[in-house]
């Protein structure tokens, strides 16, 4: 008799345990879909953010180049004008020209989407 209730009780336990475990489960998937949805979230803020810096960004530059055209009779449009050139010690070199000083690789910038390293259409 004493076995028999033993293995009731042991049989009760083992039922509370299987649901504890199904509660638990439930709330870790609960949270893990909060969690994706934070992260979604999370992804587009960045990437407006993004979005909104590189506009920022252009807008500046051309303001600058608006600027120049004006102040100091610089025309844009003769072709002499290239914003792939920097000047590097007193010369205007092309940027992909312009070598790491200290480790002697070459100084890279961002590919733009369509054009060659001169600018021109791919």
């Amino acid at each position: 008799m004493e076995s028999h209730q033993k293995g009731k009780g042991l049989s009760a336990e083992v039922v509370d345990l299987k649901q504890n475990l199904t509660d638990v489960t439930a709330i870790k998937q609960a949270k893990n879909e909060q969690l994706q949805t934070a992260l979604h979230k999370v992804g587009d803020d960045l990437h407006r953010t993004q979005d909104f810096v590189l506009h920022q960004h252009e807008l500046s530059f051309n303001k600058a180049l608006d600027e120049a055209a004006y102040f100091y009779n610089v025309p844009l449009n003769e072709g002499k004008f290239d914003v792939n050139k920097d000047f590097y010690k007193g010369e205007l070199v092309l940027v992909d020209d312009i070598r790491d000083e200290e480790g002697g690789e070459e100084f890279t910038q961002l590919a733009t989407p369509g054009l060659d390293n001169a600018g021109g259409k791919v």
